[in-house]
């Protein structure tokens, strides 16, 4: 296999229209040479969800580590995701949040889980919403601004708001 493909499988995800179901409409997101790990490394508390209802009140630590690597830990189950090839991203996420605006910055960070699951961590504004980019499940409100999208090929996405507990 070759060794750029979890790369080149990021990219395909978060560079122009990847999927209108998948990432809810296109984003206009490039990869920066900046870290933003940081930003989003802390424990959060899954306050709203689409999709996925067993991770709602949940609370889970995102730890990053050497390598572009990450670790989610969901503290009530003890379970551990694994996450690679994780990039920083910036750029319009209009389509993906609701409330951006076409000239909205917004930082995130795309990573791959050993299923093969895309996990996309952004941070809007405070109150920040997924967008209507698809209509089958409600959008979900994140009154700090830190959201993450989890998306498999082919299938609905879920959305998760996270609120920060600790930083």
């Amino acid at each position: 296999m070759n060794e750029n493909f979890p790369v080149m499988l990021l990219q395909a995800f978060t560079t122009g229209c990847a999927c209108a179901l998948l990432l809810g409409g296109c984003s206009t997101a490039r990869f920066v040479s900046d870290d933003y790990s940081a930003e989003f490394q802390g424990r959060y508390v899954v306050s709203d969800t689409t999709g996925d209802d067993a991770m709602k009140n949940k609370t889970i630590d995102l730890a990053f580590g050497e390598g572009r690597t990450a670790t989610v830990v969901v503290e009530e189950s003890h379970r551990v995701f694994h996450l690679d090839a994780c990039r920083s991203l910036a750029g319009s996420f209009a389509n993906s949040l609701a409330n951006a605006t076409s000239d909205s910055i917004i930082h995130a960070i795309g990573c791959l889980d050993e299923d093969d699951r895309y996990w996309s961590f952004m941070h809007g504004r405070p109150g920040a919403k997924t967008s209507a980019g698809y209509t089958l499940f409600r959008n979900v409100t994140s009154q700090s601004g830190y959201l993450v999208r989890r998306s498999v090929r082919d299938r609905y996405p879920s959305d998760l708001a996270l609120e920060p507990l600790a930083k």
